[in-house]
């Protein structure tokens, strides 16, 4: 954040909000928003977290650019942040979770004004029905067991010895879900910017296999298609795959691009924007 508030000459102090996008916050409460906020030694400004798992960044700059269209806010840092490497178990029935995923952060600063960059139009969905996809029960407040107050936990031997605390996954399920959704929503998203096609698009998800069946649904009004060459990072993992296209040349400053994800939620949604590199 320091960097990027550098290379844009803004201060923390000239921020007018900040959301934060993560599905493994350092703490239960407050949020990573709030953190970051103190860390940056900003100004007592809006800060809120949003929980959208691996739709978390599309979720966030659909938030940010609303307060910003509005004239609420000129200046929103947006955050986009994951460790799975903390909470992926490195062995047994979730080892392949522990070999797809990577720990990642990107920053974006979203400002009101003229320029290169542009959000176009955020499109979103979920299926609340459909938790159970990619989901991490303990510990949690629905799992608050015990019987006097003192001897009561939100996460208790039981459920550590269950392997609670561990995030599971169903690919087939993801991959339902995928198939469902996911080019529905590129295709509304297009209809709601006014194009008929962008020059490139970005994809991810946790499963490279789905993301590759998410890639073959998409074209030809999606252009070229990019993905990620680093381990998937949840919500991170789109900005951070918009600046490395960017530094490799894939994308040019005024392209039109998409942004397309889905996971975990189940979550989904897909952005164009016209970049600024």
């Amino acid at each position: 954040a320091l960097d990027l508030l550098a290379e844009r000459g803004i201060r923390a102090l000239d921020l007018d909000m900040i959301v934060f996008a993560t599905n493994t916050p350092d703490l239960c409460f407050p949020g990573s928003a709030c953190l970051l906020n103190g860390l940056l030694e900003c100004a007592p400004v809006a800060s809120m977290d949003i929980r959208a798992q691996c739709a978390g960044f599309l979720y966030g700059l659909d938030v940010a650019r609303r307060f910003i269209s509005t004239g609420t806010y000129d200046k929103i840092l947006l955050a986009a942040a994951d460790t799975p490497s903390h909470v992926n178990r490195s062995d047994g029935e979730s080892i392949e979770l522990a070999c797809l995923s990577g720990d990642g952060a990107a920053l974006t600063l979203l400002e009101a004004g003229e320029g290169d960059g542009e959000i176009l139009s955020c499109e979103l969905g979920a299926d609340g029905a459909r938790y159970q996809d990619y989901y991490c029960e303990c510990p949690a407040s629905g799992h608050y067991k015990g019987g006097d107050i003192p001897s009561r936990s939100r996460l208790s031997d039981d459920d550590v010895r269950a392997g609670l605390h561990y995030p599971r996954v169903s690919f087939d399920d993801m991959a339902e879900t995928a198939r469902a959704h996911v080019g529905e929503v590129f295709s509304r998203a297009l209809e709601r910017a006014g194009v008929e096609s962008v020059k490139s698009t970005l994809v991810a998800h946790l499963s490279p296999q789905i993301e590759r069946e998410m890639c073959r649904s998409l074209a030809p009004e999606a252009g070229k298609l990019l993905t990620s060459d680093l381990a998937y990072s949840g919500g991170a993992t789109l900005p951070l795959l918009l600046q490395r296209a960017s530094a490799r040349g894939d994308l040019q400053a005024g392209d039109l691009a998409a942004l397309v994800t889905c996971g975990a939620g189940a979550a989904w949604g897909a952005a164009v924007v016209r970049v600024a590199v």
